[in-house]
């Protein structure tokens, strides 16, 4: 759970360097974008510890890759203040089905309002034009969002998973990878034996 937790502290931070820069108009769509590509740098180690398969490991990582543009066209126009809150909502479903953690959903609606309360709050949620300059009123809310991401990540993966998100190659009890250790394995994680 250490290098999670340090995966998590480099995302976060690199993520708030984005959402600091994005105040600059001329970088603001760029650093914007580059957002999903950060959240890679916690995500993928997430889920080779989870154990999914290639396929949920490469339609996870594409949703993570292309979440900016949809909350750009999408998601800021059309909830404008909001879009913190409902951007969690959206991203705590993709991790509960990607990681089989259904806690995901509960800790990205806190991280979300928190960071949506926090935005509020600031000078620049009162002269918010949402749908033609989202950057510069949002850096606030996004930059509270990663300081909240920095500890969702390690306490979503601290979870154990529902019994029925887990797969039939993994252990019923913590979670983790039992692919290609036999039909009745003893978990190397937790030492729980399997049978068939």
């Amino acid at each position: 759970m250490i290098t999670i937790s340090l995966l998590a502290f480099i995302s976060a931070a690199l993520g708030i360097a984005l959402a600091e820069l994005s105040a600059y108009r001329e970088y603001a769509s760029m650093m914007y974008m580059a957002t999903g590509i950060i959240h890679l740098v916690v995500l993928v180690p997430c889920m080779l510890y989870t154990g999914v398969s290639k396929a949920t490991m490469i339609t996870t990582s594409a949703l993570c890759v292309l979440f900016p543009i949809w909350g750009f066209f999408i998601g800021i126009p059309c909830v404008g203040t909001w879009a913190t809150f409902i951007c969690s909502f959206i991203w705590g479903l993709v991790l509960m089905v990607s990681l089989r953690r259904p806690a995901a959903v509960v800790v990205l609606l806190f991280v979300g309002l928190a960071s949506n309360v926090l935005f509020w709050g600031s000078e620049s949620a009162g002269s918010a034009d949402m749908l033609y300059e989202p950057f510069e009123h949002l850096g606030h809310a996004y930059t509270a969002w990663y300081l909240f991401m920095l500890f969702a990540m390690p306490i979503i993966m601290y979870t154990k998973p529902a019994p029925r998100f887990k797969g039939k190659d993994i252990c019923r009890d913590c979670g983790y990878s039992l692919a290609g250790l036999g039909d009745e394995p003893t978990c190397p994680e937790c030492g729980t034996v399997h049978h068939a």
